[in-house]
């Protein structure tokens, strides 16, 4: 086999792999996922007599689904968001974008209770559904955090 062969069966091979994990991803369901993230303050506002100033964050790691190779599994996770204390209660809210190995983009807003999924790319076009979570902090530092997360999801795709 020469190397035009060697290139022409190799392309082939990735676009059948492309294609078949699409395949792959349910068009329905729901899950479990942790996500293993680091947190960062981006800005904020001191002097807030809350308990909490307001600050504005970004939060990115890695998502693991709750079963090896199953939705949502090693999928990269990246937030915006800002979050405030008033009266005792915590208001947090942003957006968040996950990408899976292949480039395919699922975008998410979420609030205090919970998430919901607002569209994607690729064969996440079309998804619609949403959660819950809980974080949990491993420790807080000064500009930034890690966090372990832990999400009930549900999904269709139309």
């Amino acid at each position: 086999m020469n190397r035009f062969h060697i290139a022409v069966a190799a392309s082939a091979l990735a676009l059948t792999s492309a294609s078949a994990f699409a395949a792959d991803f349910p068009q329905s369901g729901a899950t479990k996922a942790t996500g293993y993230l680091t947190g960062s303050s981006v800005e904020g506002l001191d002097g807030w007599a809350t308990g909490s100033n307001p600050e504005i964050y970004v939060q990115s790691g890695v998502v693991r689904g709750e079963k090896d190779g199953g939705p949502f599994d090693k999928m990269y996770l990246r937030c915006i968001g800002q979050d405030v204390s008033i009266a005792g209660k915590i208001s947090d809210n942003g957006a968040c974008t996950e990408t899976d190995k292949a480039g395919d983009m699922i975008f998410e807003s979420y609030g205090s209770d919970g998430f919901t999924f607002v569209g994607g790319t690729g064969k996440f076009k079309g998804i619609t559904g949403g959660g819950t979570g809980k974080l949990e902090m491993v420790f807080e530092g000064a500009k930034n955090w890690p966090i372990i997360a832990t999400w009930d999801k549900h999904w269709e795709i139309k």
